[in-house]
């Protein structure tokens, strides 16, 4: 007798133990779906280190074997695996709570107790509900709990569907800024070429003044949606990362490396560049830290072989050195979009420079 009330204060025990895990789990995961979806400043506690930790490492990997096409793939598992932690998640925490009492889940036709496993089938169909009635709760707090299981089911795929449609619009935005980048020339020497009419680049203005918006827009959400980066593209044109430092190329050119009487407008410059560093604030919240050292100085030869007239290279050098810190930033989230400055840079000009992702990796 003693021995079988010993065996019952055990068991007791474990499914009180149980019980606590699964409040927790449960807390946990309906905290970082709240957080993630809701807050729309960065990604809850376990949205935003699983996605942040499995990106870094695909970074790795693809430091070692170069493929845009496996980072994609690997950004869109991502996101599916975070919906799926958050469902198992769920799912197994309030599975845990029933095992809190022996009699909470009994079979409808037998009477007997339900093992764990039937009591997870019992919680799966109740927070889909589809109520199949082989198994029901005994006694009012199940009862109501399992009403609570139902409801929160509901509100979980409730929120997943908002949060993913303005995630999918999210990152459709990202392509059609940076396609509308590379729509003025495919580097930053080309662009600025491209848009010289002998005199100066003002056609640039109204380019500039529209990105504006669009650039402050692309900030919040990243913000909002912490794990957009994840939808990787694979052609550079689409990509937002190149796209980006890409113009802060263009605007250095412009307020720098053209001589003071053939440069626009300040104001307009000045502007744009505070949009762009609306968007790379955003890189706290990731954990990017800034690259150590700034990226090479576009090449002012290009540009005087186009007919394009430029200040001296020691001026250009000399004049870019208050815009160092933002090239840092430029060049950090460029790697962590998986790319490297050497692909920012025109064809004339590309060499194998950058710093690593891993050290971008080990500052993260």
């Amino acid at each position: 007798m003693s021995a079988i009330t010993s065996w019952e204060e055990a068991s007791l025990l474990n499914n009180s133990f149980l019980g606590f895990i699964g409040i927790v789990l449960v807390s946990f995961i309906i905290v970082d779906v709240l957080w993630t979806t809701l807050r729309l400043h960065g990604g809850g506690p376990i949205t935003e280190r699983l996605a942040n930790g499995l990106w870094r490492l695909a970074l790795l990997f693809h430091k070692a074997f170069p493929s845009h096409r496996l980072l994609a793939a690997v950004g869109f598992g991502i996101i599916l695996l975070n919906i799926l932690v958050w469902f198992v998640g769920i799912w197994l925490g309030w599975t845990c709570v029933f095992m809190i009492d022996r009699f909470a889940v009994l079979n409808a036709t037998t009477n007997v107790p339900a093992s764990f496993v039937e009591r997870a089938y019992y919680v799966g169909y109740s927070l889909i509900t589809l109520g199949l009635g082989d198994f029901e709760p005994n006694g009012e707090v199940w009862q109501i709990l399992t009403v609570v299981i139902s409801t929160n089911g509901f509100f979980f795929v409730t929120l997943i569907v908002t949060y993913l449609l303005p995630l999918l619009s999210a990152a459709t935005e990202r392509r059609t800024v940076a396609s509308y980048i590379y729509s003025l020339g495919n580097d930053p020497v080309d662009i600025v070429a491209n848009a010289w009419n002998g005199a100066d680049c003002n056609v640039l203005s109204q380019y500039f003044t529209d990105l504006m918006p669009s650039i402050l827009s692309l900030s919040q959400q990243d913000l909002a949606y912490p794990i957009v980066f994840c939808f990787h593209n694979q052609e550079r044109e689409n990509e937002i990362g190149p796209a980006i430092a890409t113009l802060g190329e263009v605007l250095l050119l412009l307020e720098h490396g053209l001589p003071a009487e053939n440069r626009i407008d300040r104001l307009i410059t000045s502007s744009l560049w505070g949009a762009i560093g609306v968007y790379l604030s955003t890189l706290d919240a990731t954990a990017i830290d800034p690259a150590d050292e700034p990226p090479p100085l576009p090449n002012l030869a290009q540009l005087r072989e186009r007919g394009v007239p430029t200040v001296s290279d020691s001026a250009f050098c000399e004049g870019s050195r208050q815009r160092d810190f933002a090239r840092k930033q430029l060049l950090a989230q460029l790697e962590w979009h998986g790319w490297y400055w050497d692909e920012v840079r025109g064809p004339h000009e590309r060499q194998p420079v950058h710093r690593g992702v891993s050290d971008a990796v080990e500052q993260g």
